[in-house]
């Protein structure tokens, strides 16, 4: 019996134009009232996710930065960080970077230091509260993670250079204009375990949902692993089943509606 359905977001629940499902709050209202938790596992800032879920903000659990900080009724079940020093070495090293912006993901904030149209443009679809910095070294909050936005494409750009930080970050391409670099133990996976463990769920009742890179650790969280039909080849060879529909299709709802609710 599944208790937990956890959905990466972007790429996954949402559609292209960044929309979820007309007919997910009906669904979502169904399985509450089954008593099966759902949770939003994104690389999204928190407060950006409360707000896209603020009728369910209640009942939903977040998973935020990519597994950073987990909360539930504005507790935080979890939390990891890096430190200045290394949040500093990453800045220092990323703006070298040809074709690329630096967000610094904090607790209280997103900050950047380029002040440009293009950055804020892709930047507004996952963070809610984010703040102009003249110097992203001399910020001071409690750092998640920082994203780099690669209008090159982070697999060929970026990733090759600041990969050389795998030693004592993870480094993780988590979309095809993002790579994000967080604490070593940092990781959707490793998040969802956590809610497991608050909750006295298995992962054999757990169904999960994702697409890309940054949702590798957390298909391997629950038994019930659906990659989706758009996902990326690993996340597809590391999950159990494969969606017979898109995220443009509605392929995360139509497969709880058919699986979990009968529908």
């Amino acid at each position: 019996m599944i208790k937990l359905i956890v959905t990466d977001i972007d790429g996954t629940l949402l559609d292209n134009d960044k929309n979820l499902p007309q007919d997910f709050w009906h669904t979502e209202e169904k399985l509450s009232a089954k008593n099966i938790l759902f949770a939003a596992a994104s690389g999204r800032q928190y407060y950006n996710l409360q707000e896209l879920f603020s009728p369910i903000s209640e009942r939903c659990i977040f998973i935020a930065e990519n597994g950073a900080m987990v909360m539930f009724r504005g507790e935080c079940l979890s939390l990891t960080t890096i430190t200045k020093e290394h949040a500093n070495d990453v800045i220092k090293l990323a703006r070298t970077i040809k074709d690329t912006d630096i967000i610094l993901c904090g607790i209280k904030s997103a900050y950047y230091e380029n002040n440009s149209e293009q950055l804020l443009k892709y930047a507004s679809n996952y963070y809610k509260k984010i703040t102009y910095a003249e110097d992203l070294t001399k910020v001071e909050d409690e750092f998640l993670k920082i994203a780099i936005c690669d209008y090159s494409g982070p697999r060929t750009n970026s990733y090759p250079l600041l990969n050389q930080m795998a030693t004592f970050l993870k480094v993780v391409v988590s979309g095809r204009r993002w790579i994000d670099i967080m604490n070593l133990n940092t990781n959707k996976g490793a998040a969802v375990r956590q809610i497991q463990k608050k909750f006295g769920i298995t992962a054999d009742e757990t169904m999960v949902f994702g697409d890309f890179l940054n949702d590798l650790e957390m298909m391997q969280a629950g038994t019930h692993s659906y990659a989706m039909l758009n996902a990326e080849p690993e996340i597809k060879t590391a999950s159990k089943y494969i969606t017979q529909y898109s995220n443009n299709d509605n392929g995360v709802v139509k497969t709880i509606r058919s699986i979990i609710l009968n529908e």
